[in-house]
């Protein structure tokens, strides 16, 4: 899988050369951290080995959003680009940052204990009350 991506003013670019990590699906994610530091409803992610991500323009700033979780975002304009545990060989990507999002499609909602009552999900994906169940 070729993909390319970045942020809204362009400062962050990044390049993907590898397929989706097997241990998760691409998701919505619906809890209150990624609903903040997004400012949005729901967050689309795909999770990729970092080893397969190459940052071809800019430094990303990182925020310790959690005990374990890092998120990478550009300094200029904001945009939430990468999210990564402490540790992890995997990185996500916010699937929205990519140039073609429909080439990823979420497989699940997680976190939907944190979803907000506005948003109804009328989608037959699979619903995680928290984090999805590791793939086998």
């Amino acid at each position: 899988m070729q993909l390319e991506g970045g942020c809204l003013c362009g400062d962050i670019r990044y390049k993907v050369s590898g397929e989706l990590a097997k241990e998760e699906k691409p998701a919505f994610c619906h809890c209150r951290i990624c609903q903040r530091a997004a400012g949005a409803l729901v967050v689309g992610w795909a999770t990729f080995k970092e080893k397969d991500i190459i940052v071809t323009r800019g430094d990303c700033r990182i925020y310790h959003s959690s005990e374990t979780g890092l998120r990478k975002f550009c300094g200029r304009c904001g945009t939430q680009v990468f999210f990564q545990n402490r540790g992890s060989p995997n990185l996500e990507i916010t699937i929205a940052s990519l140039d073609s999002p429909d080439a990823i499609q979420p497989e699940v909602h997680g976190w939907t204990d944190s979803q907000l009552k506005c948003l109804k999900l009328k989608d037959d994906l699979p619903k995680f009350r928290e984090e999805q169940a590791p793939q086998s």
